[in-house]
């Protein structure tokens, strides 16, 4: 009898174009820096950890970036000091088996435009677009899974209502720390596991919206306002107001 084994599932990732004239660029694979040719295509496992521009001040030039294939388990840090990345093609990527987002946008300035991501699985987005320009409603993305909201937006300019189902969730501590963008409505329906809510607003200084947080067993919202100034709105389930202190 023949055995046929199958290959691992992968990603395909090619850098379409840098803002400078180089030719060339380095990943991170792995903790291992490694040299790549713009315009051609590279293979990923789903196994290894990619960083396209953390590790070298030189590689902020990457501009586009194409994705296909089968994302990688963890995308942590994928994106993360992308400072130029504007553009990233992903219509033929399945995230569908990606646990952690972490990170992945962290300290990015120019992405902004809408990312159609499969995150049915994802457990982690914690500070996924910390310090990031990204201002595109997630709505229709699937939180079932997300148990870890922590800074996710926290000096951002993330300026969109939320409107999520969210019944792994289980900590928002610093969820919009120091983010002086965000005045929007926010829904969290299903947040039954939800009892982090630690200075989620600290220091959001426009923040002044209703704050609905549907089955959620806590009954104060104890800093979650520290220094948020202008928050003089109300928190709620669906039966009852929250003690604000």
């Amino acid at each position: 009898n023949l055995l046929y084994v199958l290959p691992l599932c992968a990603m395909n990732y090619r850098v379409d174009s840098l803002v400078s004239n180089l030719l060339t660029y380095s990943v991170n694979i792995d903790g291992a820096p490694q040299q790549r040719n713009v315009g051609d295509t590279y293979i990923l496992q789903t196994s290894a950890n990619l960083e396209f521009c953390d590790h070298s001040d030189s590689q902020n030039n990457i501009q586009q970036v194409t994705l296909t294939g089968t994302a990688p388990v963890s995308m942590y840090r994928m994106f993360v000091e992308c400072k130029q990345l504007s553009t990233l093609v992903h219509d033929q990527l399945d995230t569908s088996a990606t646990t952690n987002m972490r990170s992945m946008f962290q300290h990015t300035e120019k992405l902004n435009h809408l990312l159609n991501f499969d995150t049915s699985q994802v457990t982690t987005m914690e500070r996924m677009f910390q310090n990031a320009d990204f201002d595109k409603s997630l709505n229709s993305w699937d939180m079932t899974n997300v148990q870890n909201m922590e800074y996710m937006f926290s000096s951002s300019k993330y300026n969109q209502a939320i409107d999520w189902n969210v019944p792994s969730l289980t900590t928002t501590r610093y969820m919009f720390k120091s983010s002086t963008y965000f005045n929007q409505p926010i829904v969290l329906r299903n947040a039954h596991a939800l009892d982090n809510l630690q200075e989620m607003f600290y220091s959001a200084s426009k923040f002044n919206q209703e704050v609905v947080l549907d089955e959620s067993p806590i009954d104060k919202t104890v800093s979650m306002f520290y220094k948020a100034k202008k928050f003089n709105s109300r928190v709620s389930m669906a039966s009852a107001l929250l003690e604000i202190v």
